[in-house]
């Protein structure tokens, strides 16, 4: 397991971890919880995203969003 902190949209060499954070949240919050938030291409992204927040994610040894 691997813990990452991802700042914004400039890191270009993660993989796509950010892209999978997003897609995990419109999964957990949307599909699982029922929460009414924007989902847009499978995504969820709110106003906090807008300020380049830090996100840490674990990705398994493979490079899978895990958490």
């Amino acid at each position: 397991m691997l813990v990452k902190a991802l700042k914004g949209d400039r890191l270009p060499t993660d993989g796509g971890a950010l892209d999978s954070v997003f897609r995990l949240r419109a999964k957990i919050f949307r599909g699982r919880l029922g929460w009414a938030v924007t989902e847009t291409d499978g995504r969820e992204r709110h106003e906090y995203d807008n300020h380049d927040p830090t996100n840490t994610v674990a990705q398994t040894d493979a490079g899978e969003l895990a958490g």
